[in-house]
């Protein structure tokens, strides 16, 4: 028999900013503890920076060095990101009040003829054969972001992004995360089973070993896969492109380890620090994995996963670097 994967339905908020719960699981052993989940989120691409200030998420997004020219226009003239609001200029970060109606009117209007400039040039540029990480740039402020986000540590996040002061677009994005996490159950697991976004409901256990054939490994390579190729912005699930991804990420010169940071398995508490996905051990008790509290994440595996041992005295050519810079 063939496990059946697909992306579960998610929710849709102001702007088009829409979010999934992937998987959201919870440590059997420690049920006290607050459960690891992985969403799958779109929004627009100019909150990317606020969003990655929030370092206990574990991330992978679409990238502009990734996805075809032809499609990133293709995406932007379908759905160009259009602010949600035109707030009127005042001191300090927040925008309190949005323009009267008739500048509303002429500031969406330059909006889009600035998308439409930047589609132009983009096409330019692809036809002088300019790579995508090039002309992609030009499209970034009007193209939505696709990211998958695991982590057990939310709090922080929906503290400051679901407030009054937050740039709109990512108080929008956490509201519709709230919601899909509000309305999604979780799945309690123990320490034989696997957190694995992408690979059927977001779980693996024995039992489905037992019953379709799939082993551990083999649902870890299919999420690790199905991860990494949100860079592309296109998913295929197939065993076939899940090995050549696999391949690709970690038997190359440099192991890209950033799509094994969302597979976890539950720590259980009573064997102790010893443990081979354990990385520390907070003041409090608590046993961590990376980024992870509770949940032993697959990235710690993985041989290499990390440089640990650069040479920093390495030759390089310093011939055009400017010194005594005024940095003002």
């Amino acid at each position: 028999m063939n496990i059946e994967h697909k992306i579960p339905t998610g929710y849709e908020g102001k702007g088009g900013i829409r979010a999934a719960i992937l998987a959201k699981s919870v440590n059997v052993h420690q049920p006290e503890l607050k459960p690891i989940v992985t969403f799958l989120i779109d929004f627009p691409r100019f909150i990317l920076p606020e969003f990655n200030t929030h370092k206990m998420l574990e991330k992978n997004g679409a990238s502009s060095r990734a996805i075809p020219v032809a499609k990133q226009i293709e995406r932007v003239l379908a759905n160009p990101v259009i602010p949600m609001h035109f707030g009127k200029n005042q001191a300090g970060m927040v925008a309190e009040t949005e323009v009267e109606a008739d500048v509303l009117k002429m500031a969406r209007f330059e909006w889009e003829s600035a998308a439409s400039s930047a589609v132009k040039a983009a096409k330019i540029l692809d036809n002088f054969k300019i790579h995508k990480q090039v002309v992609n740039r030009l499209l970034e402020p009007f193209s939505m972001m696709r990211m998958v986000v695991t982590a057990t540590e939310w709090d922080n996040f929906f503290w400051l992004r679901l407030h009054k002061d937050a740039d709109p677009h990512i108080a929008e994005l956490a509201r519709v995360m709230l919601h899909a996490y509000q309305q999604t159950e979780s799945v309690g697991l123990d320490n034989t089973c696997w957190h694995v976004p992408f690979f059927d409901r977001g779980y693996w256990t024995p039992d489905i070993h037992g019953h379709y054939g799939t082993t551990a490994q083999e649902a870890i390579n299919h999420s690790m896969s199905c991860c990494a190729q949100t860079s592309y912005r296109k998913l295929d699930m197939s065993e076939g492109k899940a090995e050549d991804i696999i391949a690709k990420l970690f038997n190359g010169e440099r192991c890209h380890a950033s799509p094994a940071t969302h597979q976890a398995h539950p720590i259980c508490y009573d064997f102790g620090v010893d443990q081979p996905t354990v990385t520390h051990q907070s003041r409090n008790g608590d046993l961590w994995s990376n980024n992870l509290r509770g949940w032993g994440q697959y990235r710690t595996l993985i041989p290499n996963n990390n440089c640990t041992n650069f040479d920093f005295g390495q030759a390089i050519d310093t011939s055009d670097i400017k010194a005594n810079v005024d940095m003002f």
